[in-house]
This record gives structure tokens, C-alpha cells and sequence, in this order.
């Protein structure tokens, strides 16, 4: 049948053909500095963008040709230069495909036709989305209620469909014929429309570029399956990217089987009795951490300074997490009439003030806001407590030495009585 097309396609008549000549039917700017130049041909192999397949890329002459669109039936080929273009109107060109990325669309694109067609005869499952990237493929399909072994089983069943080396054809059909053809899907088209056929297996309208043989398409691998809307979205790969998943995961398999001191296959095993083990010591580490910051806060008791009735406890930790520090200052709650000035330099500069005092009008956290700018910081809390973090860690000291003499002042001002009370615990 004639192609009614501006440009010859000739990636339809040979998905295997690299290289071939053509003339430059137009030229123009398009005023992006990515690709400044558009190319229009009378016949090309280069595929445009479309069907959910990513356009070709290669070369016209010298020129790089970054993208090709289709618009109005006309394919544009997009150029990548920094200089003036010197292809001209009338001009014949060598086109040339970048094969390695050709080859692995059409690795995938099939891939997708076998693996949506398993799915819509064996599974009663429709591809409504499909999406050819850059690492992976992915469909989506109107169908939720699969089971993990699923996914194995249509897996091997479209591997088998590939190890049977099935022929695929394609073939341009009017859209009266089309419409008597019983296929998986039936978009609405117009003339003429293009069929890919895989014998025996699958035949649909699609524009893009494929094998002819199912075992090009190699290996294919599901990686991931996942709730999309109503429906399944199934993530995969075929063929060279399928070869490099796999020599990746191996790869990851024997660091780990080193890691470990074991084989591949007793990975699981040994990973399962290092996170019981890891477990318990979490465990008694916290216990271990739980056990030191009670200690701890007894320690700060005893080198408490007092003022009369009143102490005042004030410690610089130069590490230690937060979670810890919170520990300690939660002992020093139970403590009477005191104030305690935590704080930790690392991992990051945190601090913790609290007030156990009865000392009227006084609050830990006012305090802490007319000093907070020593360490560039910001916190909050009430009169009993405070806490915050900086990010100035010179100006800790001086901070506290601030903090330090008007609480003293505060506790200078408490009820003589109070004062005096002896301080032994």
C-alpha cells in the first residue's frame, strides 16, 4: 500500500537499517540553543518520538541529531551544533542511527507487546499505559488482583514466547480491514494503520520499530509491580538491560556473600541471624545508655553548684545524641529546686535547659531567649523548661556563663529563708 506521508519512513520498512541517504526537503531555525537547527527529509530512518517510544538520535553528515519529531506528517530532525548549519535545501545527506540505543528500544517495545499480550489473554488484564524510559519500562494495566507468584508465571511465560524465536511482521491495513481484525486494543485511528503481528501470539496497531524475530528481544525481567490508581503498574526491563540487572544484582550478591562470609545462597540465612544479633545488642545498648544517664545525672547532682537553697547544674557534652541528653535532663526533673544547663556540640549543637525551682516569675525559657543569640540558635518551651539547637558552637560557653549570672540574680532575689535552707542531700 502507497504511503500518504510527506516523508518516507523508512524505519518502518527496515527497523535493522543504520545508515542511508536522503535529501533535505527543509531547514529552520528553531530558536532553542540545545538544538538550534530543524531538518526535514524526503526519506528517513531516524524514528520520531511517539507511541510511547523515545525518538532516535545519530547523526546527518557531522551534525548530531539530539531529537526527531513528527508534525503533520512531517519528521523533523533535531541538530545539535554550536556553529552555522551548512546543510541547505536540495542538499543530500548520510543519515546514520545510533544503533545501540535503536536496538534497545526495540528490545523493550516488543518486550511490552509480549508482556501485555500474556497479560490480556492469560490474565484478562488491559494496557492502558505504557512508558518506554531511560533505565526501565513500564505498563499499567486496569486490572489490581495479582498474587506475588503472579508475576513469576507471566514472567516465564512471556520468556518462553521469546525462546520460541517467533516471527513478528508488520503491515500497513485500512481502517475498514482494521476494524474486522480482532485485536488486543482498538484505539481509534485513521488511515492507514499500522499492524505489528507476533504469530500466534498477539497482533496491534503500534507505530514504533521492532525485531522480527521474538528471540531479539532477550531476557525479559519484572522488577517491580505496584497499586496505580485502580489499576497495576508493572515495572520491567528486556533484553541488554535486562543482562545488566542481572550482572548488577550478582555483582551486589557477591559483595554481600563477602561481607558475610558466606555463599550466595546463604545470604538470607546469615542476614536473618546478623539482624537478630544486631537486635539484641540495640537492646542492650539501650539499656546500657539508660543505665549511664541515671548515673550521669547522679554525678551532676553531686558537683551541683549551690546557692543557698538552690543549685545550679551546668555540663557541655562534646558528644552526644540527642535521645541521651533528653535521658539525662528527664533524671534531673525529679531533682528540687534546680537548674540544669545541658548541652551536646555533636552530632549537632543541641541544648536542654530545665527549672525545678519555685522561685517566683521565673522562667527557664525567657532566659534562654535573651540568650539564645550567643550560639546563632533558636528554641522554645516555658518557664520550666527549654530547648533548642544552634549553629555557633564557640559561643556555648559564653552563652551559659550568661545564663549562669542571672540565674543567680533570680536566686539572689528568692526569700532569704530559702536561700539559707542548708543544701545537703
Amino acid at each position: 500500500m502507497h504511503q500518504p506521508y510527506d516523508t518516507r519512513k523508512l524505519y518502518w520498512e527496515n527497523s535493522f537499517l543504520t545508515d542511508f541517504k536522503a535529501k533535505v526537503t527543509e531547514i529552520e531555525a528553531t530558536g532553542d540553543s540545545t538544538g538550534p537547527f530543524r531538518v526535514q527529509l524526503n526519506q528517513t530512518a531516524f524514528y520520531p518520538e511517539g507511541g510511547g517510544q523515545p525518538a532516535d538520535q545519530g547523526w546527518l553528515n557531522d551534525f548530531r541529531v539530539i531529537h526527531v519529531e513528527s508534525k503533520d506528517e512531517k519528521v523533523w530532525h533535531i541538530l545539535s551544533t554550536d556553529n552555522d548549519c551548512t546543510i541547505h535545501t536540495g542538499d543530500m545527506v548520510i543519515g546514520k542511527i545510533d544503533w545501540i540505543r535503536r536496538f534497545d528500544h526495540m528490545q523493550q517495545h516488543l518486550g511490552q507487546h509480549l508482556l501485555s499480550a500474556v497479560l490480556y489473554n492469560d490474565w484478562n488484564a488491559n494496557t492502558i499505559g505504557f512508558h518506554l524510559g531511560e533505565n526501565t519500562v513500564t505498563i499499567d494495566l486496569d486490572r489490581n488482583q495479582f498474587h506475588s507468584d503472579d508475576y513469576h508465571k507471566i514472567e516465564n511465560t512471556v520468556n518462553q514466547l521469546i525462546f520460541k524465536n517467533l516471527p513478528v511482521t508488520t503491515r500497513l491495513i485500512s481502517t475498514e480491514e482494521y476494524n474486522r481484525l480482532k485485536l488486543r486494543k482498538t484505539p481509534e485511528l485513521t488511515d492507514p494503520v499500522r499492524i505489528v503481528a507476533i504469530e500466534g501470539v498477539d497482533c496491534s496497531a503500534c507505530s514504533g520499530t521492532h525485531p522480527s524475530m521474538t528471540g531479539s528481544v532477550g531476557p525479559v525481567k519484572i522488577l517491580k509491580a505496584e497499586a496505580y490508581k485502580r489499576g497495576t503498574r508493572i515495572t520491567f526491563v528486556c533484553g541488554q538491560r535486562a543482562l545488566s540487572h542481572f550482572q548488577l544484582m550478582q555483582q551486589e550478591l557477591d559483595h554481600c556473600s563477602t561481607l558475610l562470609s558466606v555463599g550466595r545462597y546463604q545470604i538470607p540465612t546469615a542476614l536473618t541471624s546478623h539482624l537478630q544479633d544486631h537486635q539484641q545488642l540495640k537492646k542492650s545498648f539501650k539499656n546500657l545508655q539508660t543505665e549511664w544517664c541515671h548515673l550521669e545525672s547522679q554525678r551532676l547532682m553531686t558537683s551541683a553548684i549551690s546557692f543557698g537553697h538552690y543549685r545550679v547544674i551546668r555540663q557541655i557534652y562534646a558528644s552526644l545524641d540527642a535521645h541521651q541528653l533528653q535521658s539525662i535532663a528527664n533524671a534531673l526533673k525529679s531533682e528540687t529546686d534546680s537548674v540544669a544547663l545541658l548541652a551536646t556540640t555533636s552530632p549537632s549543637l543541641r541544648f536542654i535547659f530545665i527549672n525545678t525551682t519555685d522561685i517566683t516569675g521565673f522562667s527557664i525559657k525567657d532566659l534562654m531567649m535573651s540568650h539564645v543569640h550567643h550560639i546563632e540558635g533558636k528554641g522554645g518551651g516555658n518557664a520550666i523548661s527549654a530547648q533548642g539547637g544552634g549553629t555557633h558552637t564557640a559561643g556555648l560557653p559564653l552563652m551559659f556563663d550568661a545564663l549562669e549570672a542571672d540565674i543567680r540574680k533570680w536566686m539572689h532575689k528568692a526569700p532569704l529563708e530559702a536561700r539559707e535552707t542548708p543544701t545537703v542531700k
